[in-house]
């Protein structure tokens, strides 16, 4: 058997024995010079994709660019295809699930806290006597974890994550569990 494209054969579908109709696949081949990754993304997640955004793979070092945002949601899921290609060595098998994160925003020296700290557009900080001060903060970039502080706190300020909303200006508190610096 001859195939009509270039490619490494990744399953041998007939089996000993087996009397194939024409047009029956015997074979599939799958070209493994490049990998894609098809995300299906909400209308608002696909709005922050650009085409050349870099990409990682399963949180992994390997990075891949998006290659194709489409034009149109799906009429029935109502989801948006994003391509994604990664390297033929980014260790991806055909036809498996993958886990991807697209990097839409980067802000280098970019203070955050964790979103939790951020309720009602303010944090509330921690002073050295451990009284807490309501601060309003501009924030930006933001991930499921963190949110970029814009003005409003600055880098070693520590912050109220949990309990913010049973607190009132002034108020005495105790760290429990705080990260060690």
């Amino acid at each position: 058997l001859t195939s009509p494209l270039a490619g490494t054969v990744t399953e041998v579908i007939a089996r000993p024995g087996m009397i194939p109709s024409a047009g029956d696949p015997l074979v599939r081949v799958a070209d493994l010079s490049r990998l894609v990754v098809y995300l299906r993304v909400s209308a608002s997640e696909a709005a922050e994709i650009r085409q050349g955004q870099p990409a990682r793979l399963n949180g992994a070092a390997v990075t891949g660019v998006v290659r194709r945002i489409a034009l149109q949601a799906d009429p029935a899921t109502r989801l948006v295809e994003v391509e994604i290609e990664f390297p033929p060595t980014s260790g991806l098998i055909p036809g498996t699930l993958a886990t991807v994160q697209v990097q839409v925003a980067s802000v280098p020296d970019a203070v955050t806290v964790p979103r939790a700290a951020v309720r009602d557009n303010g944090v509330w900080l921690v002073g050295q006597d451990g009284r807490v001060t309501r601060r309003p903060v501009e924030t930006g970039v933001q991930t499921r974890e963190s949110t970029e502080i814009r003005s409003g706190v600055q880098s070693g300020d520590r912050v109220v994550v949990e309990g913010g909303a049973l607190l009132s200006e002034g108020a005495q508190v105790r760290i429990v569990g705080a990260a060690q610096e």
